[in-house]
């Protein structure tokens, strides 16, 4: 049985949240939630950065103009506008910052 998770992030949007004991991330972010592995996380973080370098001023901000699935072997989609999408990178962002810097104290500290 996993401990509590720890919330990386969080906003009205969703949370980016990690499992010590198993080493799982669960995102939720709007209606969905996925439970993800570290690879997973930062696959769909430079995906989503490069879509929106990729797409800036391109689309209409509330179109749903993204889809996507979460993780290597989701089978579901996410469908985004541009802006949640900016949400959704501002989130991992944050999220990933925290937990690199928390590995480093664990790892400095043993």
């Amino acid at each position: 049985m996993c401990k509590p998770l720890e919330v990386l992030d969080h906003s009205t949007h969703g949370y980016l949240a990690y499992c010590p004991d198993c080493g799982g991330f669960t995102l939720a972010f709007g209606t969905t939630l996925a439970v993800m592995l570290e690879d997973d996380i930062r696959r769909m973080g430079e995906h989503v950065s490069t879509q929106l370098k990729a797409h800036r001023n391109a689309v209409c901000p509330n179109a749903k103009a993204f889809m996507f699935k979460p993780g290597t072997n989701s089978t579901c989609q996410m469908v985004l506008t541009y802006t949640e999408m900016e949400h959704l990178e501002t989130m991992l962002n944050r999220g990933m910052l925290l937990y690199e810097a928390q590995s480093l104290l664990h790892d400095a500290t043993g």
